[in-house]
């Protein structure tokens, strides 16, 4: 009879230990979430939590803009290459002019 309580005591430890690991986990999520609700990233309606696509929007926007101005700085940057070696060739044209 001893043998018989011990492994239902050991059964039944075991089952709390898993539904306290559970209850961990969910409040885990639960955090998470509550977390990312708050950090506008995703938003809840009644029971329906889904990604909030104004921040996505906004995230890839803000992205191409930045690609964007990048182009922008290396196109720049070019022109202004081009730009000098035009001066650099007009100069030498008109030095040729002036000794032929």
């Amino acid at each position: 009879m001893d043998s018989e309580l011990s492994e239902n005591t050991g059964l039944s430890r075991f089952q709390e230990t898993l539904v306290k690991e559970q209850k961990n986990i969910k409040r885990r999520i639960y955090d998470a979430l509550n977390v990312m609700i708050a950090a506008n990233v995703l938003e809840k309606e009644l029971q329906v939590i889904q990604p909030r696509q104004s921040s996505y929007k906004n995230y890839a926007v803000r992205n191409i803009c930045e690609e964007h101005q990048e182009e922008m700085k290396r196109n720049q940057l070019r022109l202004d290459s081009k730009r000098e070696l035009l001066f650099q060739m007009q100069a030498k044209r008109n030095a040729l002019k002036l000794w032929t």
